[in-house]
């Protein structure tokens, strides 16, 4: 292992950490207490790390996200009592994602004395808990997670969810039961055909085996074969040709024949055939679905944004309910860090929110009381105190993931669905053809050269292999950060002519980083322990930029503390040195100015300017430019400010013209 990759999460070390204590093995002080916890009960984690090819996740310092698993609401939604006292909570627990996740998780109770059990699910991420309620709390258990790199949320199965694993079941059990009705049928058909050939098989003996494959097929042509029969009766309700009709008619039309000729006394039956060519599109269903949900676990984190549970302001007590129990009217109050859940009306006098779910802007933005804030904008210093606007389902937020949603369920077809709206009809006339043709030579020979025409026809490429190679895409593209709307999105890539890009996250890191700092006194360096004191207090992200620059004088001064006050476009707090502010600067070179640029004042003397900027991305400049060869004509189209939005543009070789700033989701989806 490299000197300089942290033993826990293999993560570069920062040069800062290098000369401090564990710095020299570790990127974080959240690494440190998780590697000691791990290796005082086992070491052998890390050693699956290895197996794994994956690194361990890094501890996570923001517990905020645990305060509401004490409260009642959760308790009553979340929880389940059992006859001696236990509780067990289940949870989906993002970052799960190898063996060494596995051995970690299931060993809970080593961690966290008061938990009785615990087992981890991975393909579903779902982790269930049992434990003692004297002795700790689902808070504890979060909070313990949390240590070793985990963020959970309470599993909560909706209507949707609890039919989607009731399919998933299934499919599943049918697979099962198809491969066992496969080996069966092939193994007494092979005793049928060796007994042919050996010529030592008696006419009682025969008949007994083709008895036993057809009740063997049974469970296979029937239960397992139901979804095609359902999707081709909907077909023809609808007048409509589909793959599946074809899939249905040869399972009938060779089923029927069998039993036919086995009623006839005949050997040439097709109870195995049947039973294979289920069991295969059984199996090419289950990889599919396979596939599909690890792109289902990519886009799941998405719904994770909001709180679950939000503070409601009584008129003599407070209390904590859910996200979907918020009426209109509603008096709330969203801590510093947490995101607003619904459409609200400010009611501090002032607060600062980071928009950039919405608009995508990376720079906070500043509100007064009575303005209107949308769900999913982020409190930035200061407890928000709201009158809720609306409901979830009714904000704007849920809108938008429901255009998305529509937007998905209206895309085209795809190439294989519109060859399919073809190709059954076509199939079916060539087999009635070939029919009529053998019904003049001989019947019983016409069925057989009709159901090859059918057999050898069934469009299986298109059917399982197009769908699974999407699928497979659309993995691929998600283990990249790239989400997909829809799996139609590779087979129309050669008509795209127009690309759209946003800007915070996408053309940029997403962070804001110190670009300069212009000192104008000395005593800067003096104020420096008191200014990073200040900013470790505040989730600004000119604050989080301003530590991360400093993180070196951070970890030397980080027992330093002041008390911190939120003012107009800042803070400020007293320090042994004067009155120091941090706030946004107000004209440089007679220019106002943006966020982007702040000023420290000690005792109205101006210390220094900051400025900042969020950097575009340094692989993107050949990957923007492979995509000008290729004919594509870009744009960039922002939340954020057109002055930031040009600057990252001209880096990126886009034109004024191709360049759009300010730009709400309204105007985004206009444009």
């Amino acid at each position: 292992m490299s000197t300089h990759n942290c033993r826990h999460c293999q993560d570069p070390i920062p040069a800062s950490r290098l000369s401090l204590s564990h710095g020299a093995d570790f990127c974080c002080n959240g690494c440190v207490i998780a590697f000691e916890i791990i290796n005082e009960n086992d070491g052998n984690f890390y050693d699956l790390c290895e197996l794994s090819n994956s690194s361990a996740n890094t501890a996570i310092k923001d517990l905020t996200f645990c305060n509401a698993y004490d409260s009642d609401a959760f308790r009553e939604h979340y929880t389940q009592q059992l006859d001696n006292g236990t509780v067990v909570v289940t949870w989906y627990v993002q970052g799960a994602h190898c063996a060494a996740c596995v051995w970690l998780l299931e060993r809970l109770s080593s961690y966290n004395p008061g938990v009785i059990s615990s087992r981890l699910n991975i393909g579903k991420q779902q982790l269930i808990t049992a434990f003692n309620p004297t002795r700790t709390s689902p808070k504890e258990i979060a909070s313990c997670l949390a240590h070793l790199g985990y963020t959970i949320y309470p599993w909560h199965s909706s209507e949707h969810q609890q039919q989607a694993v009731k399919d998933q079941r299934n499919l599943f059990v049918r697979f099962a039961i198809a491969c066992g009705a496969m080996a069966g049928c092939m193994h007494v058909s092979w005793n049928i055909l060796a007994g042919e050939y050996t010529l030592d098989l008696d006419e009682a003996s025969r008949q007994l085996f083709a008895l036993m494959a057809a009740i063997l097929s049974i469970p296979a042509i029937t239960y397992c074969a139901w979804p095609w029969y359902q999707s081709a009766w909907r077909s023809l309700k609808q007048k409509r040709m589909h793959i599946d009709l074809s899939i249905s008619s040869i399972i009938v039309l060779g089923s029927v024949i069998s039993f036919v000729h086995l009623a006839l006394g005949r050997s040439d039956l097709y109870f195995d055939a049947m039973c294979m060519f289920i069991c295969f599109l059984l199996g090419g269903r289950v990889v599919l679905h396979i596939a599909r949900q690890h792109v289902g676990r990519e886009q799941d984190a998405l719904k994770q944004l909001l709180p679950l549970f939000v503070t409601k302001q009584n008129d003599e007590t407070d209390s904590t309910i859910r996200l979907d129990d918020i009426r209109v009217g509603d008096h709330l109050c969203i801590p510093a860090g947490e995101r607003l859940p619904v459409d609200a009306y400010v009611r501090n006098q002032r607060i600062v929110i980071d928009n950039a779910l919405l608009s995508g802007e990376d720079l906070p933005i500043e509100r007064v009381q009575d303005d209107l804030i949308h769900a999913g904008a982020k409190i930035i210093d200061q407890d928000a105190l709201v009158t809720a606007a609306s409901t979830y389902h009714q904000s704007r937020l849920a809108g938008i993931m429901n255009s998305a949603d529509q937007n998905q369920k209206q895309h085209k077809h795809s190439l294989s669905d519109r060859l399919l709206n073809w190709f059954t009809p076509v199939v079916s006339l060539l087999g009635l053809i070939t029919w009529l043709i053998w019904y003049q030579v001989d019947l019983s020979h016409a069925w057989n050269q009709a159901i090859a025409v059918f057999i050898v026809a069934c469009p299986c490429a298109l059917g399982i292999t197009a769908p699974l190679a999407q699928a497979v895409f659309m993995r691929q593209a998600a283990q990249r950060g790239l989400l997909m709307s829809n799996n139609q999105s590779l087979e129309q890539w050669q008509d795209i002519k127009h690309i759209v890009f946003d800007k915070t996250g996408t053309l940029t890191e997403g962070q804001l980083q110190v670009q300069d700092i212009h000192v104008h006194k000395q005593q800067f360096s003096d104020a420096l322990p008191y200014m990073l004191a200040a900013c470790r207090q505040s989730q600004h992200p000119i604050a989080i930029a301003l530590t991360q620059h400093y993180a070196t004088q951070a970890s030397t001064h980080k027992h330093q503390t002041v008390h911190i006050t939120i003012i107009p476009q800042g803070i400020a707090c007293d320090t042994p040195l004067g009155h120091l502010i941090i706030r946004k600067a107000q004209k440089i070179g007679g220019e106002a100015t943006g966020f982007n640029h702040s000023e420290v004042v000690l005792d109205n003397e101006l210390l220094a300017v900051c400025s900042f900027q969020d950097q575009p991305r340094s692989e993107l400049l050949p990957f923007i430019n492979t995509l000008r060869e290729s004919g594509k004509k870009l744009w960039i189209c922002s939340g954020d400010h057109q002055s930031s939005v040009q600057r990252v543009g001209s880096s990126l070789g886009f034109a004024d013209s191709d360049v759009h700033g300010d730009q709400s989701h309204e105007d985004k989806q206009a444009f």
